[in-house]
């Protein structure tokens, strides 16, 4: 039954992706985003299920993304179906590379990098929680409008994270010292990330910005790029938990030394890679502790707190664990006919937007996609499309080429060189 089950998972995730190939020829569709991470999370905690201290797997946990999975397809057959004789993708908009008008963009990340260093000082002088610990971090920016600050933050790293490769292409971007400028806006942006102490936030707006370039064209994937998201992530986990270690925060016992502490780092990357999975099994080995009820799955639109979805917690042996991934979060939260109904939404939303950037080509579309699609990526530790961030990143996007509209209006008027700035 386990061999059985566990073949079924990634044969399935194999097989879909070359379906996925052969209906939209490339492998940057959301079902990809979503199934090949899990696969890899799930390899992982396969491997060390049963050891070092670890409890066992629970291999019918398996069942909801074996069902999932195929129900997240159907939209994509379908889309397709009705969309291969009515319409063909655009090529790239040529003119339209980075969505222009970085300056404004430059200067108001520093106004935001100004603000946020304030309250960071102010917090400082007003409380005994040091840099790196969890209640440093809410006070810092965990609500407010500190915390609606952080957020176009992030959406300003993902614009110039995705922005970096294709400035150096446009000869109208072709200015080292704006490009020096953008580099110091993203690492700006990700001290108050790290500040924050939230690493999903540290990693989506990096994790959007190099599927963008996949997503464009700008890169192949090659071994050598998994291995550096892999190596990149690590980095961010490790000063994370480093930072809270230099903090004296009592997370890690003060009589450790460096290298204890770098070990114990190193179970946490584990735990944390194959927290979702372990989350699921636990919970569905104990017979579901939620309550079935899926408005926990979106409290940003029924006026819910945002921690009101957090599901029961369980040790897995290394730390414990309240994710279940995104098909397992919607499992455990709903009826089976729920499940069904919230997997085919989920999907077709996703679906939308791949077809939005298909059909549109440019820049904004290609960002909202990747965001999606990151979030999507995300999905085997837990459901994003639980919290605000996730919806608040794509408005603030829009924003930002609402103004951008209004500056090609204003310097198409003077006369000045238009940069066709269409969504």
């Amino acid at each position: 039954m386990e061999l059985f089950l566990t073949l079924s998972v990634f044969i399935e995730i194999f097989l879909l992706a070359w379906i996925e190939k052969k209906l939209w020829r490339t492998y940057f569709t959301p079902l990809s985003f979503l199934m090949l991470p899990y696969g890899a999370a799930l390899l992982v905690t396969l491997v060390v299920e049963g050891r070092f201290g670890i409890v066992p797997f629970y291999y019918p946990s398996l069942i909801p993304w074996i069902i999932g999975m195929p129900l997240f397809a159907v939209p994509s057959w379908l889309w397709f179906a009705f969309t291969r004789k009515k319409s063909s993708p655009k090529t790239p908009d040529k003119r339209m590379k980075t969505g222009g008008f970085l300056r404004w963009k430059i200067v108001l990340t520093y106004l935001i990098g100004l603000l946020l260093c304030g309250k960071m000082l102010y917090l400082l002088g007003r409380t005994n929680a040091g840099i790196g610990s969890e209640k440093f971090g809410f006070l810092f920016a965990g609500s407010g409008f500190m915390g609606h600050l952080l957020v176009i933050g992030m959406a300003l790293v993902l614009f110039f994270s995705a922005s970096l490769k294709n400035v150096r292409k446009q000869p109208v971007f072709r200015f080292d010292r704006r490009n020096l400028s953008m580099k110091c806006a993203i690492l700006l942006m990700l001290v108050f990330l790290f500040i924050y102490q939230v690493k999903s936030w540290i990693l989506l707006p990096l994790t959007a910005a190099f599927l963008a370039y996949l997503i464009s064209g700008e890169i192949k994937l090659r071994v050598s790029h998994l291995a550096g998201i892999v190596a990149a992530a690590a980095v961010v986990f490790f000063l994370s938990y480093l930072l809270i270690f230099v903090s004296g925060n009592t997370l890690f016992p003060k009589s450790a030394t460096l290298g204890a502490q770098l070990k114990s780092i190193s179970g946490l990357w584990v735990h944390y890679v194959t927290s979702g999975t372990f989350g699921l099994s636990m919970d569905m080995q104990n017979g579901i502790l939620e309550p079935c009820d899926w408005r926990y799955l979106f409290p940003p639109f029924f006026g819910l707190p945002a921690d009101i979805h957090v599901p029961e917690w369980f040790h897995t042996g290394l730390n414990y664990t309240n994710v279940r991934g995104l098909i397992g979060s919607i499992y455990v939260f709903s009826t089976p006919a729920g499940f069904a109904l919230l997997v085919l939404l989920t999907s077709t939303v996703c679906y939308l937007f791949f077809e939005l950037y298909r059909k549109k080509k440019t820049f904004y579309a290609l960002l909202l996609y990747a965001w999606l699609c990151a979030a999507l990526f995300m999905g085997w530790f837990d459901s994003y499309l639980s919290l605000l961030n996730t919806y608040e990143i794509p408005f603030w996007l829009l924003v930002f080429y609402g103004i951008d509209i209004l500056l090609e209006k204003a310097t198409a008027g003077q006369g000045k060189k238009s940069l066709s700035l269409r969504f």
